[in-house]
């Protein structure tokens, strides 16, 4: 009995496993058509100012003959990478000074994003791999502690990728889990596969302990949803924290760090 049910549980993970490897490639096959107004990757960089703490970075667009801010954040770095549709911009940038008060800022920057019949590749598609720390909670005896491995791939902010987690809980209690999982950003940087995202994602948990020489129906299915916010470190690393929910568990956090290899076309 106890057999064909952990061969039940088997089936049901593999079959989940399955689904959620097969709706991203669908997703990837299928032909887009472009868009009306054609977004392009920009890379707008200034000279590095050594006494900044950080960079304040203002792109305004013209919109019935009035400036409207379109893009207003923060960076450490002397550069921003964004997305623009045509139209006519200008560009301001603020250091701030290490006690993180605002410096002299350059002067306005005029510019326009032409739109062009024959556009240059736009989909923005990246391999990453990282390695995360995550506390989860997968019985009633407290917490578990633990880390892993994900990779995967995006573009266009969408995307598909794989995890493998190894945790204990303060029982004792040893948990395995492989998950694949499909993952949508929302946020307006989603071109470049960055920022807040929702993913969903199912696999297979197993779980032993030393102390209980038999334990029997120690294969379950796993389905829950994560959301969170990959922010880029740099052009090739990135930091991503994150929550989920689902079964078995109740809820889980974690913080992933890793790099990625980001290519257009």
């Amino acid at each position: 009995m106890a057999v064909n049910r952990m061969k039940e549980s088997v089936s049901c993970c593999l079959l989940i496993i399955l689904l959620f490897s097969a709706l991203p490639l669908a997703l990837y096959a299928q032909n887009t058509q472009e868009d009306d107004d054609a977004r392009f990757i920009h890379r707008f960089a200034w000279t590095r100012d050594y006494y900044a703490l950080r960079y304040e970075v203002i792109i305004e667009r013209m919109e019935n003959r009035v400036f409207r801010t379109v893009l207003h954040e923060f960076t450490v770095e002397p550069y921003i990478i964004t997305s623009l549709p045509p139209g006519s911009y200008r560009l301001r940038v603020i250091p701030y000074d290490f006690r993180d008060l605002p410096g002299e800022g350059t002067p306005w920057r005029n510019f326009i994003v032409h739109a062009v019949t024959d556009p240059l590749p736009k989909k923005h598609r990246d391999l990453y791999i990282g390695l995360f720390a995550e506390v989860i909670g997968y019985s009633r005896y407290g917490p578990g502690f633990g880390g892993g491995l994900t990779f995967g791939g995006s573009s266009n902010g969408k995307g598909i990728g794989f995890s493998f987690l190894y945790a204990q809980d303060l029982e004792g209690f040893t948990f395995i889990e492989a998950l694949a999982h499909l993952r949508l950003y929302l946020s307006g940087a989603r071109a470049t596969n960055t920022g807040f995202f929702v993913q969903a994602e199912g696999g297979i948990l197993f779980w032993f302990t030393y102390e209980i020489s038999e334990i029997t129906d120690n294969f379950a299915p796993v389905a829950g949803l994560r959301i969170g916010w990959r922010f880029p470190a740099g052009e090739r690393w990135y930091i991503e924290p994150a929550i989920r929910g689902g079964y078995p568990y109740i809820l889980g956090a974690s913080i992933t760090a890793g790099i990625r290899r980001t290519t257009l076309r």
